[in-house]
């Protein structure tokens, strides 16, 4: 019965530390720029780049191009299918985008910023197999990259 209770005890403590890590959440922390304030996409991806160009987070448009490229062809999949929702292929290759986001925030401080200010990781999440989302979550990425160069982004 002893052993039981603290078998038990070290799962809770095990359970505990997992939830209180704090890199189980990284591109997913609170945003300074909240969707909420905004009424479109656009003046978002706006604040967006201002925010971080505001405060030297500066990102190189390459990686934000290189996650673009990835989305856009999903979203080239996405457009050309007839059906409501997004296929089960389409819905694997959204999660594999958000992993491919969650590794480049893990190889520079940059990119995440870049996520946690746009919100990318929890804006993908949003899609939930809804085409109408994906496409909003794309013109999103769009109005980011373009805000970025004309701010002087390289």
């Amino acid at each position: 019965m002893i052993y039981r209770n603290n078998e038990r005890n070290n799962q809770n403590s095990k359970q505990t530390v997992r939830n209180n890590d704090s890199h189980s959440n990284t591109p997913d922390r609170k945003p300074h720029i909240k969707a909420s304030e905004y009424a479109n996409y656009v003046d978002r991806a706006e604040a967006v780049i201002e925010y971080l160009w505001s405060n030297k987070k500066e990102i190189t448009t390459s990686k934000i191009r290189n996650i673009l490229a990835m989305a856009a062809d999903i979203y080239n999949d996405i457009k050309r299918d007839k059906s409501e929702s997004i296929s089960e292929e389409n819905r694997k290759r959204l999660e594999y985008l958000r992993v491919r986001m969650i590794y480049e925030a893990g190889r520079t401080k940059e990119v995440q910023k870049f996520l946690i200010e746009s919100d990318l990781c929890n804006e993908l999440k949003k899609v939930n197999g809804k085409k109408t989302k994906y496409v909003d979550f794309y013109h999103y990425l769009e109005a980011l990259v373009a805000f970025h160069k004309y701010y002087g982004g390289e």
